[in-house]
């Protein structure tokens, strides 16, 4: 079985609250990834969400 995961995103959002999660995640989210690739060392970690997973991998 393989597991794609992928780092969630905020689109569209309509309230001030939203269009500034939206504005940090577009921010800060590729260090924020960088930094956790680099703290787990090339191995992968799964957190059990935001995932999705194939029978049959490639």
């Amino acid at each position: 079985m393989g597991i794609l995961q992928t780092a969630p995103t905020i689109i569209n959002g309509e309230s001030l609250f939203a269009r500034v999660q939206q504005f940090a995640n577009r921010l800060y989210s590729s260090l924020f990834a960088t930094g956790l690739a680099a703290i787990q060392m090339g191995d992968a970690a799964f957190w059990g969400h935001n995932a999705i997973l194939r029978v049959e991998p490639l």
